[in-house]
């Protein structure tokens, strides 16, 4: 099925049942971005959305890491070299809107309720797909012919509202090793502390997991950043099929071109650099978490146990 086909079917399905309705549990997430109960986003919204998104171009590739420090820069990175993405459209180098859709709901909230008979004449949360086609509209604007869009955000606020902001893109869901995360966070920023750390990466994995079996039938699959380091190749390919980029257009030759940015250990004058150095030979961002202290691994255990055998890393906590 071509995209229009898609849009055209999936507006169809909706329509069907006059609207677009989630029920969602609550989910263990920061408390500046809180999950709705429900979205409900009616027919005419998506079919307007895609209007004003277009057809120009294909689905935006919308990269999402577990947390900061998930290997978003090395993984967009290797998807950049591709000659068909055209790599943060207008220099916005990351993307969190999706990180705001809980505040667009509440500013059609404010707009019905400052006007309360106009709430029959609107679907409650059609705001979402308006002004997210808007903003893909605006960056797909500055996207050549023949290339698609790919943005990033190391973070997973809202993900559950994705098909409802963006229903014509596509995520590309990212995690890492829980224990790297915490060990690269508390390495880069020393005044964040190691319990905080190890939460954060649990309920965003955990979240990232639930949303990911949530909308398994949409295609959403979850890409693990130890394939992108370890087997880069191999890695590229599978990005290529899924996100049905022409694998036979990549430059393979280039990937070792690739340097190393915003390592918490390769460092310019001691400082995190956010600029690409060249990469060590012996450079291996995976397992450095290997030096904690016994009270360490306990404290992780303790926090993120459950969530790394769930993530498929371990198969018990006797490591």
């Amino acid at each position: 099925m071509n995209d229009k086909g898609f849009v055209i079917d999936l507006i169809e399905r909706i329509a069907n049942r006059k609207s677009l309705r989630l029920s969602l549990q609550a989910h263990p997430v920061p408390s500046e971005c809180p999950l709705p109960e429900q979205v409900t986003v009616s027919a005419g919204a998506l079919s307007t959305a895609w209007t004003i998104r277009g057809e120009r171009h294909k689905p935006v590739i919308m990269l999402h890491g577990v947390a900061p420090r998930s290997g978003t820069v090395y993984t967009g990175q290797l998807l950049e070299l591709h000659p068909e993405i055209c790599a943060s459209p207008r220099g916005l180098y990351e993307v969190p809107f999706l990180n705001l859709a809980e505040r667009i709901r509440r500013t059609q909230q404010q707009f019905l309720s400052t006007y309360p008979q106009n709430e029959d004449k609107i679907g409650r949360d059609d705001f979402l797909p308006l002004f997210g086609a808007s903003f893909i509209a605006y960056l797909n604007a500055a996207v050549p012919d023949g290339q698609r869009a790919f943005l990033k955000n190391p973070d997973v606020c809202g993900l559950d509202c994705f098909p409802y902001l963006f229903p014509f893109e596509v995520p590309f869901l990212l995690l890492r090793d829980g224990r790297d995360v915490v060990e690269s966070t508390v390495r880069t920023w020393p005044e964040r502390r190691f319990t905080d750390t190890c939460r954060l990466w649990n309920n965003n994995a955990r979240f990232m997991l639930e949303q990911q079996r949530t909308h398994a039938e949409l295609g959403w699959r979850i890409f693990y950043y130890e394939d992108a380091s370890a087997r880069p190749k191999e890695f590229v390919k599978q990005i290529c099929q899924h996100f049905q980029l022409d694998a036979s257009r990549y430059p393979y030759d280039r990937i070792d071109e690739i340097g190393v940015w915003g390592s918490s250990v390769v460092r310019k004058d001691g400082q995190v650099a956010w600029e690409g150095l060249p990469k060590p030979s012996d450079f291996n961002p995976i397992g450095r978490w290997r030096n904690w202290t016994p009270s360490q691994k306990e404290i992780f255990k303790q926090i993120c146990g459950r969530t790394l055998i769930d993530s498929g890393y371990v198969q018990n906590n006797d490591w």
